[in-house]
């Protein structure tokens, strides 16, 4: 007896996906959604990194290495 595969054929993939247009969230300030963004950007905030002015160059370098 002869074996038919069922499984579908694998495309080939070798053209690149179109690009994503860049998102742009709404800044109306009245919307549920403005109001939800700038509680949740209030709240990172606490956590954003300053600029430090230490010159760390590479992966696992110690910023003290210089002194």
């Amino acid at each position: 007896m002869n074996k038919r595969s069922t499984s579908p054929a694998v495309p080939d993939m070798t053209a690149p996906l179109p690009r994503r247009p860049n998102y742009e969230r709404c800044r109306c300030g009245y919307c549920r959604k403005c109001r939800e963004n700038e509680k949740w950007d209030r709240m990172f905030a606490k956590f954003e990194v300053k600029e430090d002015g230490w010159d760390t160059n590479g992966l696992f370098q110690s910023t003290l290495s210089s002194w």
